[in-house]
């Protein structure tokens, strides 16, 4: 039962209202004077003295209009109640997930929650999920919006990296920081003997000045109009012998695709059996040649159509 105060207004009967965060539905019974006339709530018949559906309230105003036409079929009447849901200040996650799934320990520290992980040198991104326990609550992550459903990818560098997920409560104000550090592991491969240090520095500092840079693009938009139809490598040109690797967000394995050409050779969007992908996040890993020295470059990038 909630109180109501008459006010002033355009219709036969105006009122308002005002709820906690904590009231997120009501119902309204609105009994006629006489048997014959006809309720709708919200455009929804109902019954003369029997409660209405749930009647969901969002934060801010919520306009419920009961109109009842007398028998007469002409005589309309409108009351109208304006109900406030004041705005949660609940800003707490009900789970924050990493894909895959990666143990993570609470530690003590100067945040809401604090959190720390360890990963071997080959996981080389991670998939942050985060869920609020209120919807109406919205997530950051190092930065990004986070859309309801979605996940933010996190690229992982060798060492110490902070996923920092801030959470902001309906009423704007009231703010919780989630943060894990992950540690990337260096890699095992042994370094080369010392007797060829000097040549291989060599050979780098010529490759520094010959050799053209590779970028791999950060977005395919597979969708026929010639623009982005095909993941872009720039300079891809320069080194025949390269192999790519594209894995979804589950970590399987989409494509491989050798002597990459940015034509012929190219990810269009399509598995190996030629199956368009759905769009989403993609992980990507580009192994070349550029002389003698086989470089490796991994990244993310966004398919969409």
């Amino acid at each position: 039962n909630i109180y109501k105060n008459g006010v002033a207004g355009p219709n036969f009967k105006d009122y308002i209202a005002t709820v906690s965060s904590s009231k997120n539905s009501v119902k309204i019974t609105a009994t006629t004077e006489d048997p014959g006339a006809t309720v709708k709530i919200n455009d929804v018949v109902v019954q003369s003295g029997v409660p209405s559906a749930p009647i969901a309230l969002r934060g801010g105003a919520n306009t419920i209009n009961t109109v009842v036409t007398a028998a007469d079929g002409v005589t309309i009447k409108t009351y109208s109640i304006v109900i406030t849901r004041k705005a949660s200040s609940n800003a707490v996650l009900s789970s924050l997930v990493l894909d895959p799934n990666i143990y993570k320990v609470g530690v003590s520290g100067p945040n809401y929650r604090d959190y720390t992980a360890s990963v071997s040198n080959v996981r080389s991104y991670v998939d942050v999920y985060a869920t609020p326990q209120d919807a109406e609550a919205t997530v950051k992550i190092n930065g990004s919006d986070l859309m309801p459903g979605r996940s933010v990818p996190v690229q992982l560098s060798v060492g110490s990296n902070t996923i920092t997920t801030e959470v902001t409560a309906a009423d704007g104000a009231t703010k919780k920081i989630y943060s894990i550090v992950i540690t990337r592991a260096a890699s095992t491969i042994p370094p080369p003997p010392a007797l060829a240090m000097n040549s291989i520095i060599a050979s780098e500092e010529q490759s520094k000045i010959t050799s053209p840079e590779v970028i791999v693009s950060k977005a395919v938009s597979a969708n026929g109009d010639g623009i982005n139809d095909v993941l872009l490598i720039s300079g891809i040109e320069s080194y025949f012998d390269n192999t790519l690797q594209v894995i979804n967000s589950k970590g399987a394995l989409v494509n491989t695709i050798t002597g990459y050409d940015n034509v012929s050779n190219a990810f269009d969007g399509r598995n190996k059996g030629g199956v368009a992908q759905p769009a989403g996040t993609y992980f990507y890993t580009l192994q070349y040649k550029d002389g003698q020295v086989l470089k490796t470059k991994s990244g993310y990038f966004i398919l969409k159509y």
